[in-house]
């Protein structure tokens, strides 16, 4: 009986390993913690293929990349117009960011960031006529900036991959992998590290993630109005380039409490603070911090009322109260600052709680499936709760 039941437990597995390969055909290839590997889960590895990577099939020479300081103004304006017309854009959402919202991204940091970009050429017209002349239209693009990661204690740097686009009228045609398998053999290329981040919404694939939570949206009506039912001493202050030492000094302490921490150089938060791409409202009572929440701006609006995301928070044992209590206000603050309607809370660091805080106050909007994962690296899953991650 026990060995009827360990050969089927086999050749389920079998059968498992089969579905993925076949439903998954690019990811089953690719250097990732599959599901169904047991060796990972019992000895994880770290850096799964640490030479260089080999061109496969999913390789396209036509597809450029470079590092992002080396690419041309042109060429920068061809990648925010793909961005701005087919990144996000769906029936209920409209995403529009000003150029500076995706541009930004790759300023501040001490290392290089990558941009891959895939060109069609298109025939011009001259008064209706083709003419011998051609212009470059971008169909496809991937970037890649650099974070450090620290796994319980240890320090990796992780590219973290955004602006993932294929334009509408190319889509279904594989592209979507050949950009993400030549960048990551160009940018490795080009000493990238070996690390890759991925941050995936909706449907979960059969990678084991390195965290996986939900999103939660609610509405803003009822929290734009500030709560003073607060001791005298504790002040919400926001970030900005004139105080942004205040959290810098905090900063050490939030990456002690957080078994996975993943956050770019302080100089870029700082730059995009100053651009209001980041909004950083840091709790102190008297001269001490006690308490912190990060929200992003993702120039996204949703049946066109503007949003909001609040992708980390942390707060000090023993100022539970005062975080709940001071939530509100860090809405007023930014409100102030960029009018918003929606809160989109990942829940991720110490944002259940306020989750759990508002799921009694609010009703929810809806919700969303929400994971990063890791490409190249092998590592067993952390809870939400114990991930710290600005990116």
């Amino acid at each position: 009986m026990i060995l009827y039941a360990l050969v089927g437990m086999i050749i389920i597995y079998l059968l498992f390993i089969v579905f993925i390969k076949v439903r998954f055909n690019f990811w089953s290839k690719q250097p990732v913690f599959h599901l169904y590997n047991l060796y990972y889960w019992l000895w994880p590895c770290g850096v799964i293929q640490r030479e260089l990577p080999p061109i496969t099939k999913f390789y396209n020479r036509k597809i450029l990349t470079n590092k992002f300081k080396d690419v041309s103004a042109e060429k920068k304006e061809l990648f925010y117009t793909l961005i701005k017309s087919h990144f996000l854009n769906g029936r209920k959402e409209i995403y529009n960011p000003p150029k500076f919202a995706v541009l930004e991204y790759f300023k501040g940091h001490n290392k290089n960031s990558h941009l891959s970009l895939q060109f069609e050429k298109l025939p011009m017209t001259n008064k209706g006529f083709l003419s011998q002349k051609s212009s470059n239209k971008v169909i496809s693009a991937m970037s890649s900036r650099p974070l450090t990661a620290t796994f319980n204690n240890k320090e990796v740097l992780v590219n973290y991959v955004d602006f993932l686009c294929v334009h509408k009228k190319y889509r279904k045609g594989g592209l979507a992998q050949q950009i993400i398998y030549s960048h990551y053999y160009n940018a490795r290329n080009d000493n990238a590290g070996p690390v890759f981040l991925f941050k995936r919404e909706g449907v979960i694939n059969f990678i084991v993630p390195l965290t996986v939570y939900t999103a939660h949206v609610f509405p803003l009506k009822y929290l734009k109005h500030p709560n003073l039912d607060l001791p005298n001493n504790i002040v919400c202050h926001l970030i900005s380039d004139s105080n942004f030492s205040m959290f810098t000094h905090f900063f050490g302490e939030i990456k002690s409490k957080f078994k996975c921490c993943i956050t770019p150089d302080q100089s870029h938060i700082k730059h995009l603070v100053s651009k209001k791409m980041l909004f950083i409202c840091l709790i102190m009572e008297g001269q001490t911090p006690v308490g912190v929440y990060i929200y992003r701006t993702p120039f996204t609006k949703y049946d066109g009322k503007q949003s909001i995301e609040c992708i980390a928070s942390y707060y000090k044992l023993g100022y539970y109260d005062i975080f709940i209590k001071s939530f509100r206000n860090t809405i007023v603050l930014i409100n102030q600052k960029y009018q918003i309607d929606i809160l989109i809370m990942e829940n991720i660091s110490n944002n259940n709680d306020i989750i759990n805080h508002l799921l009694k106050k609010s009703t929810v909007l809806w919700k969303c499936p929400m994971a990063y994962f890791l490409y190249n690296f092998a590592y067993k899953p952390f809870f939400s709760a114990d991930v710290f991650l600005i990116n």
